[in-house]
């Protein structure tokens, strides 16, 4: 096997990749179904002083790592946590709790 052999299954894989990606997004638009399958929706993980162990372990997510989230975010404790929510994309979100308002577990999804 010579090096230009190499070099064009290589240059093919990468090519497929790309159009695999593509039409993975173009049929994700297109198709409720597809999108469905192809992208995640957010999971309410930990909510008024309560973590969900279930979605946690099902996402493959610690407390330690809320934690951590907590803390990158600025806050000292969980007494000012209204909730931390594992976004689409993999991110934890940490909502602080509102003086204002009690805010309900339907205020976080759109």
């Amino acid at each position: 096997m010579n090096h230009e052999t190499l070099l064009w299954e290589g240059i093919i894989a990468f090519c497929l990749l790309v159009f695999l990606q593509y039409l993975s997004t173009w049929l994700s638009v297109r198709s409720s179904k597809v999108r469905s399958l192809l992208k995640s929706k957010p999971s309410l993980i930990y909510y008024r002083d309560d973590y969900d162990e279930t979605k946690m372990k099902k996402e493959r997510i610690t407390k330690i790592e809320i934690m951590q989230a907590i803390r990158k975010g600025g806050y000292v404790s969980l007494d000012e946590i209204a909730a931390v929510i594992l976004e689409t994309d993999g991110t934890l979100t940490v909502m602080q709790k509102s003086k204002e308002k009690q805010l309900e577990k339907e205020d976080f999804f759109y």
